[in-house]
């Protein structure tokens, strides 16, 4: 199977799932189960010394949210999804609480070109206080020549350790 099929394949699961029509993210509030089935396409979370991650009951109780616990130290990426958007203007709109008070976050909601690396978008986390509710809204831009995407939030990768 050549490249192109092997994208054509993914592209085709891609819109079989809730939010895939699009190209874009899939399963974005965490409501659903994340396993590795769902790779490339779901989400894959981050692990290692510093990092935890999971999807915990969300402030409703038909919902669910996504956990981060960051040391501020660790080198990594926190949550990620491979996302297939055509080439064309999108806005990224992640609502978020914070349970403990960050100043300068060293994390940012990240989109780059999945074969380049190229940066579409850098949005650092809001800073705020415990409780505070908070939405970050950035629009981007996809190339003609950035077919799939990875989304993530990634620490910040000049931190000397």
């Amino acid at each position: 199977m050549c490249s192109s099929d092997l994208f054509n394949a993914v592209r085709a699961l891609a819109t079989t799932r809730k939010g895939g029509a699009s190209g874009g993210v899939l399963n974005g509030d965490f409501s659903d189960p994340i396993g590795v089935e769902l790779l490339p396409l779901g989400w894959s979370l981050g692990t290692g010394a510093g990092v935890a991650v999971q999807v915990v009951p969300g402030e409703a109780p038909d919902q669910q949210a996504l956990s981060v616990h960051y040391s501020g130290y660790a080198v990594a990426n926190l949550v990620e999804q491979l996302i297939l958007l055509a080439p064309g203007r999108y806005v990224l709109s992640v609502n978020q609480m914070l349970d403990a008070r960050l100043e300068n976050s060293r994390m940012a909601w990240t989109l780059r070109c999945a074969d380049t690396g190229a940066v579409l978008l850098d949005a650092p986390l809001p800073g705020g206080e415990t409780g505070q509710h908070a939405t970050t809204r950035r629009a981007f831009v996809v190339p003609a020549n950035c077919a799939a995407q990875r989304l993530r939030i990634e620490t910040d990768r000049t931190t000397v350790l």
